[in-house]
């Protein structure tokens, strides 16, 4: 009871990955299993294919999986923004990251994680992955998994090592796909870097020496996982005085673990902080690079919790009445009324504007009507182009403030065309400035514009093509 299990799964350039199984429940959180698994195609995705298909042969739940993509195939940029809404962040990432990548923001899934936060905005890095990389990860799940976020090992390894205890300092990670390095500043990753190896094991210690030296203060802890190269780094980070050096080796959650697969705790950091991210832990942050056409569809979710508290006084009610019998009417009438006062507020919470004459009538008609429109939009999701979808994105873009109303929206699989009203012709410019911003929207057509009867307003007509 109260338990959940996640698997992080830290994918290798080469083909292999790494797997970590965690459960956690009301007594804490700890590692089942731990592995690693190799494909036996040259091609990376299809041994990826492979590996996975073999770890959920060998028992891991593939039920909430949380995958790692390699850094190494990721672009990274450091951003300052003055604002701290996710919402809006993620909508300005494409073009903050214009011309700082190599590739055209089209192509490209990006997210981004928060490394200082103040009153004027926040400092932060995001992290861009093409298109197809994600499509091609998305297809080596089997048949039943779930995927709840697709990260990279970078940011995996910086909420393990988060999670270990480094609250101020560095921690660093060497695999066979080079090397990664974060720099934790009040319990959050401040610098994310990955080097390639240099070719001489003497000048990567000294690379590794530099970063660390350059990141932390004297009081500052450090992260070590770098297995053969870990006491040559002990070696020259003490003679720059830097002496408060941990290794994962001694972590609890590692020690009190019964998996026999686990002789060098460091190699599984990056999985396990996949898998924290999995079963919710604050120290994996809300990082998803599963966006846009790759994001599952939502469900309506905004009457849950209104319809759960108004369903529950229903079934008070209801108790009440069959109460009546046995207690009498004199005390069954007075909590009556104290249950149906509350039943009244929250039927007027509910449904605001609703003139209240008969609460039971009026909430079954209420939730008839509910179904039948929850039962609509599910249905209408799944047509055309997505319609709700496509909703959602027109409704996300459409500047904020401008008094746009819809008298009339049609959508097929291919053309939306909207009728409407806004304050003026330049509110109709701004909308369709607006949608032909959009990587859902094309060859946005004012069809019409024009002032109506009331010369205040602007009737106009849009078309364009939906992607």
């Amino acid at each position: 009871m109260f338990t959940k299990i996640a698997t992080g799964i830290d994918l290798a350039e080469d083909g292999s990955l790494r797997v970590v199984e965690l459960e956690a429940n009301l007594k804490g959180v700890a590692l089942t299993r731990a592995a690693g698994f190799q494909g036996r195609s040259d091609d990376p995705v299809r041994s990826w294919k492979e590996a996975v298909h073999k770890v959920s042969e060998a028992g891991y739940s593939v039920a909430n999986v949380v995958i790692g993509i390699p850094a190494f195939l990721t672009y990274q940029k450091s951003l300052s923004l003055p604002f701290h809404s996710r919402r809006k962040v993620l909508q300005v990432l494409p073009s903050e990251l214009e011309g700082e990548i190599p590739i055209s923001t089209d192509e490209i899934l990006a997210d981004y994680v928060v490394s200082e936060s103040g009153k004027d905005g926040m400092q932060a890095v995001a992290v861009a992955c093409r298109q197809d990389t994600v499509r091609e990860v998305l297809n080596i799940l089997p048949e039943g998994a779930s995927l709840l976020a697709l990260q990279t090992d970078l940011v995996g390894f910086a909420s393990a090592s988060i999670y270990g205890g480094i609250n101020n300092g560095a921690a660093v990670y060497c695999d066979k796909d080079g090397i990664m390095i974060v720099g934790i500043s009040s319990g959050r990753p401040a610098i994310l870097r990955k080097k390639r190896y240099t070719g001489s094991s003497i000048d990567d210690v000294m690379m590794i020496t530099g970063e660390i030296v350059a990141m932390v203060e004297a009081e500052d802890e450090v992260l070590l996982a770098c297995g053969d190269l870990n006491e040559p780094v002990i070696a020259s980070l003490s003679k720059e005085k830097i002496t408060g050096i941990r290794t994962p080796g001694d972590w609890e959650i590692f020690t009190g673990s019964e998996s026999e697969a686990i002789n060098d705790p460091g190699r599984y950091l990056p999985s396990l902080g996949l898998a924290l991210r999995g079963i919710g832990r604050r120290e994996a942050p809300p990082f998803d690079l599963c966006k846009g056409p790759f994001r599952p569809a939502g469900r309506m979710v905004e009457l849950r919790a209104p319809v759960i508290r108004t369903a529950a006084l229903f079934g008070l009610i209801v108790l009440l009445g069959i109460g009546n019998l046995v207690i009498g009417y004199s005390s069954a009438k007075s909590r009556y009324d104290k249950y149906s006062q509350s039943l009244r507020s929250e039927f007027t919470e509910l449904f605001p504007g609703t003139k209240v004459v008969s609460e039971m009538p009026q909430l079954q008609e209420k939730f008839a009507r509910l179904e039948q429109r929850s039962d609509d939009l599910i249905a209408y999701s799944g047509s055309g182009a997505g319609t709700l979808a496509v909703l959602g994105e027109l409704s996300s873009i459409v500047p904020e403030g401008l008094a746009l109303k819809i008298n009339e929206l049609s959508i097929d699989s291919e053309r939306l065309r909207i009728e409407g009203t806004v304050p003026s012709f330049d509110a109709v410019e701004k909308i369709k400035v607006a949608m032909e911003g959009s990587s859902r929207f094309g060859d946005v057509k004012v069809q019409n514009a024009r002032i109506g009867a009331d010369a205040s307003k602007v009737s106009f007509r849009m078309q364009m093509e939906v992607k």
